[in-house]
């Protein structure tokens, strides 16, 4: 819905869902609880930067703020258009484009499932690729990327 909304704006909203719950119960079960959080989200922009190359794309464009920056692992440069912007902003161009209402509605979040009561916020890199290592990350972005919906 939202990707329909921004495609009046002139974005091309194609919009991949990629199969990751299975991919996320074997991080929760091999990965320190910590490190979960920035082991999910380095492998989605692992998927993503696999995808973008798939699709020529040049980079890729996430909606973070700066408070919601978490590590990723990707060779493509990342645009963070909303980077200095701060929440009440954020909201008023979500309603100024008409996505406030489509992005206020629940929806259902497999990642809380695998939440640990305490994600690192501040990890170091050696420990972070320590944990990667024990998982088949170079097996699974290609894998992942092929069972992805457009």
């Amino acid at each position: 819905d939202i990707a329909q909304v921004l495609e009046r704006t002139g974005c091309i909203a194609r919009v991949y869902t990629v199969p990751f719950g299975d991919y996320q119960r074997e991080i929760a079960l091999t990965v320190p609880p910590e490190l979960r959080v920035i082991m999910y989200r380095r492998l989605m922009f692992k998927v993503a930067e696999e995808i973008a190359r798939r699709e020529r794309a040049g980079a890729l464009v996430t909606g973070e703020s700066l408070g919601q920056v978490a590590s990723q692992a990707v060779d493509l440069p990342v645009f963070r258009p909303l980077i200095g912007t701060d929440k009440l902003e954020i909201i008023a161009e979500a309603e100024r484009l008409g996505s406030f209402e489509i992005s206020s509605q629940d929806a259902p979040d497999c990642c809380t499932l695998f939440m640990p009561r305490s994600p690192e916020t501040h990890a170091k890199l050696p420990v972070v690729l320590e944990a990667e290592a024990a998982l088949p990350i170079e097996r699974w972005v290609p894998e992942i990327a092929d069972a992805a919906e457009v």
